[in-house]
């Protein structure tokens, strides 16, 4: 058990490196574009999660590739993630290659999964963003 402890400690300090030192604060979807910045002209889905702290202060972020019409969210590695980062709230955001600017039925299932695991993991899901044709919508604005 002492083996398993260390090494999860050790897991935990290594994020914790790789994780930037200058912390931005995320106060309105604008203050994400950043992040999303690079999915406007996309080929393919792709998905990020921003990972924050207590004061909307960005920890980490995952970044998931898909194909043309859908990204296969790793649900186990993510949550495992979020509880080693230690987050408090994750904001989803993804692209619509298509342009499409509505939010899909699979974008809300993927929503409603990550606020069930939230009750028991402690995290909030803040916002689900999709970027398409140089704009995005937010579903919590």
């Amino acid at each position: 058990m002492k083996e398993l402890d260390r090494a999860v400690r050790e897991v935990e300090l290594n994020l914790k490196k790789d994780i930037s030192q200058e912390k931005c604060s995320i106060n309105m979807s604008k203050d994400l574009k950043p992040f999303f910045c690079d999915m406007y002209h996309c080929e393919y889905e792709k998905i990020k999660f921003i990972l924050l702290d207590n004061s909307n202060k960005v920890l980490d972020y995952l970044v998931y590739e898909g194909d043309t019409f859908h990204c296969m969210v790793p649900f186990k590695r993510l949550f495992k993630h979020i509880a080693l980062c230690m987050a408090r709230s994750i904001i989803m955001i993804h692209n619509h290659p298509s342009g499409s600017d509505s939010f899909s039925y699979a974008d809300m299932e993927v929503k409603k999964k990550l606020e069930k695991a939230g009750e028991y993991l402690d995290f909030k899901v803040l916002d689900s963003i999709i970027v398409f044709d140089n704009k995005f919508k937010s579903q919590g604005e």
